[in-house]
């Protein structure tokens, strides 16, 4: 459950990237930085949820050693769930909010 809104921010930026990055290069290069973090955000967040259901499924097992492990999987996926992929939200704003404030000052004014 952690994951849909993040997947969802990714789906629309790269939607709109889509759109607005082919119209006007400018949005395409002021997106770069904030896609590459959404893309890797959403992406880790999946392998922790890779890695929370292995964990799980050890330690419902009957395996003794171990378990210190897979509980601390546990809960580092349960941070990085409510710590890191909020910030999906703010990434898509960044990339939404296109190039014009990043290019309206000249460049001789640098």
């Amino acid at each position: 459950a952690a994951l849909e809104g993040p997947v969802s921010d990714l789906q629309a930026a790269t939607m709109w990237l889509a759109q607005h990055g082919m119209a006007d290069p400018n949005n395409a290069g002021a997106a770069a930085y904030a896609y590459m973090d959404l893309m890797g955000l959403v992406t880790l967040g999946w392998m922790w949820l890779k890695m929370a259901s292995a964990a799980d499924q050890a330690l419902k097992g009957d395996a003794k050693e171990g378990r210190d492990f897979y509980e601390a999987k546990l809960v580092t996926a349960r941070f990085y769930a409510q710590r890191e992929l909020p910030l999906s939200s703010a990434l898509r704003r960044k990339i939404e909010a296109g190039s014009e404030s990043l290019m309206a000052l000249p460049a001789e004014a640098s």
